[in-house]
């Protein structure tokens, strides 16, 4: 079955019941070449990524778009937040509103695994020359009880323990 419009193909389904738009070949059922929008004027416009059957659902993963809590983009599993971004860029993993960059709030230990199979591993904060990076310690009551710190403008490391310099 094909759709025109004047003597342009614009989307059909062949034999199989694959549906294909834009395009004339693909494994897939649905296939939609370029774009495709999701309009939904309120209630949260949703793509659902359902695993089973249609008769038996195994697990249901949900990209959303939040209009009760601001808009913001998540991804979710069944209907529990998993990754969060606000409209102003940023990301939290486990948690739903993010006050950083990238905001990870986990149960496990540790939250946040470097790992390479095949040699050395690290992770590298980076800054202008006249700026510093820091790793810091510390818990809801007391920031910067434990800081780790290097000054690029005058090439110097700084330790802090109990909230004092060492």
């Amino acid at each position: 079955l094909l759709f025109r419009t004047g003597n342009t193909e614009r989307m059909r389904i062949d034999s199989s019941g694959r549906v294909l738009v834009g395009t004339t070949d693909t494994p897939s059922k649905l296939t939609v070449d370029t774009d495709f929008c999701v309009v939904r004027s309120s209630s949260d416009p949703t793509i659902n990524l359902l695993l089973g059957s249609s008769s038996s659902i195994t697990q249901i993963y949900r990209i959303l778009i939040d209009d009760s809590d601001s808009d913001k983009l998540q991804i979710r599993s069944g209907d529990t937040p998993r990754v969060t971004m606000t409209t102003g860029g940023f990301v939290g993993i486990g948690q739903t509103n993010p006050s950083q960059p990238l905001h990870v709030l986990s149960t496990t230990n540790p939250a946040i695994l470097a790992r390479n199979d095949s040699g050395g591993t690290g992770i590298r904060m980076q800054s202008d020359s006249g700026s510093a990076c820091s790793l810091s310690f510390s818990d809801l009551d007391a920031h910067n009880q434990g800081l780790v710190m290097y000054h690029h403008a005058d090439d110097r490391m700084q330790f802090n323990t109990a909230g004092s310099d060492r």
